[in-house]
């Protein structure tokens, strides 16, 4: 359950902290109070979109902080999935900055919006007013069967199957658009035997046109070699005056020390030189003039270039790729049709495997109908519909969705005799505002719900329906928190507690207000309801009997 609610620069709220109650606690204001900021609030931390200009002050941020009693609720693997700190009283907080941006925060550790509404969604089940509206829609009333149904494994073991199913159905799709394309396999075939026959090595131009250089430039490099090594070695070369040097400075040397460390440099450089003359005289026998390897490079050279050139292509690299793009276009074009017929086996099969799981989540929604049918019919006699028939009709359709093969409506009928009809077509306001309690009421009991909010359940109807709407209420309010928003004094006497909302004004804001009533304060609220701004002493004895009743 919701133990405490606080808020801070939320619309029309500066500040509020409020602790609430266990059991049916009723919430009324006048129109305009501000009755459904508390919900969007309250939306906001169980993960909620923020809506545009929450902030009642826009350069301060807004803060809602929730706690939660969560120890009953077996929630502790979700925690430790989540990787968060279990607390049997839990925090939930959301921040909405100046920026815009949004921050959410599970027992003070950050976490993701989805997985603050994850958590929220067990939590605290909200009807807001337009909800009666969503019975119109075919999937709400599949998803309401289902909650009631408790089939989430069912459910899960075929989302499994059928994504799998969908998959192989991508892939089936995939190729068939790739066969459909119209190629020559004959001149692909041509291309791919060219490009074996050719045998690229990839960054191959470069090493080709490296050796090229040297094989083209032989006789310079020779010339530039020869005169170096002539200017080195000839009788009167550099080697040759260098080694007189060293002679005639180690003569010096011994009658002048410090000329020892100039005549082992001369040694080094006469070694270096030695080794450099070396190393040209060996280049010098490496570097051939061979026509025929010219010619074969010039060849190879020519067979890169022209297969670059091709296949608009600017290296060996890309060369390469789209050999193995020509290889697979061909392997698909000879094995495609085989290939597409073994896919089509696979679909076979995953849909029957499909089928299988969707007959296992079919089963639990036809014996939840069955059962629906009859709570249901209770709840509607007791909200003064008598007369009235709630039928879920559930058809096996041809054709998988990502809920099974079942088409689910909701059919409904208010007067005797009258065959139900799809309940879009034939309810009104009030009844589909009975037919949602009456569910809401069996979907509490079934999954053991912490925490209700309705806001404003109660639109269409009055009077004695409005007095059995809030019995039921009450005996939700006996197992689970139930809290009600309502214009009903039928409805707003029936709470073990009652929260007021109210607004006031100044020359520079307004405020919104909650705040617990006194009985006293519950009478002269009621009577309000009862009779407006104008309180007679009937309407006032009436809500006391309301409140005793």
């Amino acid at each position: 359950m919701i133990t405490s609610i606080s808020v801070k620069n939320y619309a029309l709220i500066k500040a509020l902290n409020l602790d609430l109650k266990d059991g049916f606690t009723t919430i009324t204001g006048e129109t305009g109070a501000g009755k459904s900021i508390l919900l969007g609030a309250l939306g906001l931390v169980l993960g909620n979109r923020a809506e545009s200009k929450v902030l009642g002050d826009e350069k301060v941020k807004c803060i809602v902080e929730a706690n939660f009693n969560i120890e009953k609720l077996a929630l502790q693997g979700f925690f430790e999935e989540q990787e968060l700190d279990y607390e049997a009283t839990s925090i939930l907080r959301r921040e909405i900055l100046p920026s815009g941006k949004s921050r959410a925060f599970i027992n003070d550790t950050p976490v993701k919006l989805e997985t603050l509404k994850e958590l929220g969604n067990r939590l605290v089940d909200i009807h807001s007013q337009h909800d009666s509206m969503l019975m119109l829609n075919a999937s709400f009333q599949l998803s309401m069967l289902d909650a009631i149904a408790q089939n989430q494994k069912e459910r899960s073991a075929y989302q499994r199957s059928f994504e799998g199913y969908q998959t192989l159905k991508k892939e089936y799709n995939d190729l068939q658009k790739k066969l459909a394309v119209d190629i020559d396999t004959d001149y692909i075939q041509f291309l791919v035997d060219e490009l074996e026959k050719a045998k690229i090595v990839v960054d191959e131009e470069f090493s080709l046109d490296e050796e090229l250089k040297v094989l083209r430039h032989a006789e310079d490099i020779q010339s530039g070699l020869s005169l170096g090594l002539q200017n080195l070695q000839e009788e009167f070369g550099v080697l040759s005056k260098l080694h007189e040097s060293v002679k005639s400075v180690e003569l010096a040397a011994r009658f002048l020390p410090p000329l020892d460390s100039l005549t082992q440099r001369l040694h080094s450089s006469e070694i270096e030189l030695k080794d450099i003359s070396s190393e040209l005289e060996r280049q010098l026998e490496d570097v051939q003039l061979d026509e025929n390897r010219l010619n074969e490079l010039e060849e190879r050279q020519n067979v890169v270039l022209q297969l670059m050139q091709k296949h608009r292509v600017t290296s060996t690299q890309e060369l390469l790729e789209k050999y193995n793009e020509l290889s697979d276009q061909l392997f698909l074009a000879t094995t495609g049709v085989v290939a597409l017929q073994k896919k089509e086996k696979e679909i076979a099969v995953k849909f029957e495997e499909l089928k299988k799981e969707s007959q296992l989540v079919s089963k639990t929604r036809k014996a939840t109908a069955q059962i629906l049918q009859i709570d249901a019919q209770q709840y509607l006699n007791r909200l003064k519909m008598p007369n009235a028939e709630l039928r879920i009709s559930i058809v096996e359709q041809d054709k998988a969705m990502a809920s099974g093969f079942d088409d689910v409506e909701f059919l409904f009928s208010a007067n005797k005799g009258s065959k139900p009809q799809p309940i879009h077509k034939v309810a009104s306001g009030g009844e589909l505002s009975r037919v949602m309690l009456s569910l809401k009421a069996i979907l509490a009991k079934t999954q053991s719900l912490p925490a209700i909010i309705f806001d404003e359940i109660d639109t269409g109807i009055s009077g004695e329906t409005a007095q059995r709407a809030a019995q039921i209420l009450g005996e939700m309010g006996e197992n689970m928190q139930v809290l009600a928003i309502t214009h009903l004094p039928q409805i707003a006497a029936h709470g073990a507690q009652h929260l007021k909302v109210s607004k006031s004004s100044s020359a520079q804001s307004t405020e919104t207000r909650l705040t617990y009533l006194t009985k006293t304060e519950r009478v002269e609220e009621i009577a309000r309801l009862l009779s407006g701004a104008s309180i007679s002493e009937a309407a006032r004895k009436t809500a006391e009997e309301l409140l005793v009743g």
